[in-house]
């Protein structure tokens, strides 16, 4: 399925990969190099970058191992008429960060088509959820994944996980969730932004079917990127022998659905703090 969604985007686009040290644009990239072996990929160099930072050194090497084209773009501050056209056609609440990628993004590739790796990395490791257990999907929960402070939301999410819970299997919470709030608001946003800017942002992995088929599989087993994994093996297992995020700091946390897990509220502790001071 996937394969036939990349076939259909590369006759009528030329794709560009967005490439990390990280599992999620790894597959991406396994899959557009086979109908493009000049397929572009770049790295944003944002400001917190070093030459020796994973997501720079990681996605070069695997680009000269591979022979493709790969280009770093530093971070770009996008004009104030930029802001004005976004938040006129899409609202005033837009992140400035995100008008800012599109900004820089279309220095360099103006006319080519982004593929994002959004959904695999909601989904497809559980991002929201991890392996947490399903009694502990609350609202408070979900207000603290979506950073969000607001009295009034705990009331509106309480409804939502309550209509969850009764048209669907209480297993599949966390994968709901995500796909309505994440997918379905977070990444439309962005997306939004990006076409507003004249960029054409597409996803290989926008697919109903596709999407059962991974909810399927235990979350438990996702958030140790097993579907990646595997995807990985049957495209090109020689990917597999590239280092994965070798300089994040607290990937450990992700391991332990219990650190995890008291890692989202204490953030959102240090959210609420910052702000009222």
């Amino acid at each position: 399925m996937i394969r036939n969604i990349v076939r259909e985007y590369s006759k009528y686009y030329q794709l560009v990969c967005p490439l990390t040290s990280g599992y999620d644009s790894r597959v991406v990239f396994s899959f557009l190099k086979d109908f493009d072996p000049r397929v572009q990929c770049y790295t944003f160099m944002h400001k917190h970058f070093t030459e020796q930072t994973g997501d720079i050194i990681v996605p070069g090497n695997i680009c000269k191992h591979y022979k493709q084209p790969y280009t770093i773009i530093k971070d770009l501050e996008a004009p104030k008429i930029e802001e004005t056209k976004v938040s006129v056609l899409a609202g005033e609440f837009q992140h400035k960060g995100t008008i800012n990628l599109a900004y820089t993004y279309n220095s360099v590739f103006m006319d080519k088509a982004l593929v994002n790796g959004d959904i695999i990395d909601q989904i497809g490791k559980s991002l929201l959820g991890n392996a947490v257990p399903n009694i502990l999907a609350t609202p408070s929960y979900f207000q603290c994944k979506l950073h969000n402070y607001e009295r009034k939301t705990r009331g509106i999410l309480k409804k939502q996980v309550e209509e969850i819970k009764k048209c669907s299997d209480r297993a599949y919470i966390y994968d709901l969730f995500a796909m309505e709030n994440r997918c379905g608001r977070w990444a439309t946003q962005s997306s939004t932004v990006y076409n507003i800017c004249g960029i054409t942002s597409l996803n290989i992995f926008n697919c109903r079917d596709l999407l059962l088929k991974w909810i399927s599989v235990p979350r438990k087993i996702r958030t140790r990127k097993w579907l990646h994994k595997e995807l990985l093996q049957i495209n090109d297992k020689q990917l597999l022998t590239f280092p994965f995020n070798p300089t994040e700091k607290f990937g450990f946390m992700k391991n332990n659905w219990v650190l995890f897990y008291i890692s989202t509220y204490v953030k959102q502790f240090i959210l609420i703090v910052k702000k009222r001071l």
